[in-house]
């Protein structure tokens, strides 16, 4: 997604996947270690007013700054988790 608010010529910012619960935008973002930043995620959700996201990852289930931090074998369970949670 480049930006369109004065983001120098280039500037990309990018989400492994997107996904709708109830006609709502949600990015997700996919992370295979423990760590990782979630820059593109955050720029994303800003620039589309998304209610959340959702990082998958090796991590324990959590929720910080509208971010849903969801370990990788609950992928199946996103749409639940995120009814709940908006």
């Amino acid at each position: 997604m480049r930006s369109k608010s004065g983001e120098q010529r280039g500037s990309m910012a990018e989400v492994d996947f997107i996904i709708t619960v109830d006609a709502k935008i949600i990015p997700v973002e996919v992370k295979a270690g423990t760590t990782g930043r979630l820059k593109s995620l955050y720029f994303f959700m800003n620039e589309k007013k998304s209610l959340c996201g959702i990082r998958l990852s090796q991590q324990p289930m959590s929720r910080v700054n509208n971010v849903i931090s969801l370990p990788l074998y609950m992928s199946g369970e996103i749409n639940r988790i995120v009814k709940q949670q908006i």
